[in-house]
């Protein structure tokens, strides 16, 4: 997600799991809050799966032996936590959220496929040329027709494949003809970072709410077909909905949060 969205619990962080419990390697990146009540630094913080400080080395050995880690933008790019805590005032706001929309593409780590969330269209145009530009891996890029920057279950959302040639290809992903039930925004809200970090860990162990793991199991599913691990989008989803049902993404979690904390 690159914010700037309708706000709701930390859907991309908990589906990170789901991901790396299905066998890829997730680094996964963002910020603190600015408009939703948690932000990825927020939760993740809460949830004791990243310090605020690690040499790069225990980044990439985190990656190796664990397949997932939590990388803040500040990390990477320092210039954009002075811009974080200096850009404040109303008429700078906007510069600050661009920072944050293009942050992850500031990222030194080498990568074999980027995915990105915009809450419009537009947002997702930007970030599309931008990739295309850099050409060094393929991409793929999602922004629903409801305002999220997630892949949403209570509407259309248009996704963008970009291969590291500079091809592209355009889909649109509709929530019902997978069988899911559009929810009501409401059973999406987001919560504090502490309620955020709880009801991410009910979601893996299989105890969420029916809209809240449909919209976790499809934003996994939409990377795991990205990146080829599955064929199609609905063997992907039974893919993540399994994986959460059997708790493999919250045991994915704990060795997280004991690797980061060893």
């Amino acid at each position: 997600g690159t914010g700037g969205g309708r706000s709701t619990f930390n859907i991309t962080t908990t589906a990170a799991f789901v991901v790396a419990a299905a066998g890829v390697v997730v680094v996964k990146t963002g910020s603190r809050a600015r408009r939703s009540k948690s932000g990825f630094i927020d939760v993740a913080t809460k949830l004791g799966t990243m310090k605020i400080a690690m040499p790069w080395e225990s980044i990439g050995s985190i990656a190796s032996d664990v397949g997932i880690v939590f990388v803040p933008e500040s990390y990477y790019a320092p210039a954009l936590e002075v811009f974080e805590r200096n850009l404040t005032p109303p008429v700078y706001r906007n510069a600050a959220v661009y920072l944050t929309r293009i942050g992850p593409l500031l990222s030194p780590l080498r990568v074999d496929h980027r995915f990105f969330g915009a809450s419009s269209a537009r947002c997702m145009e930007m970030l599309a040329g931008a990739c295309s530009l850099l050409g060094d891996v393929p991409a793929t890029l999602f922004s629903s027709l409801d305002g999220l920057d997630e892949v949403s279950t209570m509407a259309e959302t248009t996704v963008i494949h970009l291969s590291a040639d500079g091809s592209r290809e355009d889909e649109s992903i509709d929530p019902q003809a997978l069988g899911i039930t559009a929810p009501d925004i409401e059973a999406l809200q987001g919560q504090s970072p502490a309620e955020a970090a709880r009801l991410c860990e009910r979601i893996l162990a299989g105890e969420g709410t029916a809209a809240q793991t449909d919209i976790v199991a499809l934003n996994a599913a939409t990377a795991l077909r990205g990146v080829g691990l599955c064929d199609d989008l609905p063997t992907a989803l039974r893919t993540s909905q399994e994986l959460l049902k059997r708790g493999e993404a919250l045991r994915k979690l704990n060795e997280l949060r004991e690797r980061v904390w060893r």
